[in-house]
């Protein structure tokens, strides 16, 4: 063996990956992607219902301050609800059947402080 020789294989190579480790990557990142856009779609869709129900969606009275989403979140299109009015007529059994329940609506806007308007 001469010096080159090996100086070239006791010479670190960084940055270098397998096929194998990019697609695991690819994968994980993929997952938390999927993850993050069903939460996005599903407080969307609750939105929609609840606005379509009569909900109005506005800013907290009281000067708490309310964290923003995650950069992923806002890049996906989610919006910040700190504060959800609802109608006093919005909520009938037939409405907790659908799944539409105060806990549900907790469930999803954790950040958001429910108001019954009367």
């Amino acid at each position: 063996m001469t010096v080159d020789h090996a100086a070239r294989l006791t010479r670190r190579r960084w940055f270098q990956f397998g096929l194998g480790m990019i697609c695991i990557v690819l994968a994980l990142l993929s997952i938390f992607f999927a993850v993050e856009l069903h939460t996005v779609r599903q407080r969307q869709a609750l939105r929609a219902v609840l606005e379509q129900r009569g909900a109005e969606f506005g800013p907290r009275w009281e000067s708490s301050v309310v964290p923003a989403p995650s950069f992923v979140r806002r890049l996906l299109g989610d919006e910040l609800a700190p504060m959800i009015t609802l109608p006093s007529d919005c909520w009938t059994p037939s409405n907790e059947s659908q799944g539409l329940s105060i806990d549900e609506i907790e469930r999803v806007f954790p950040e958001a402080q429910l108001m019954q308007n009367l």
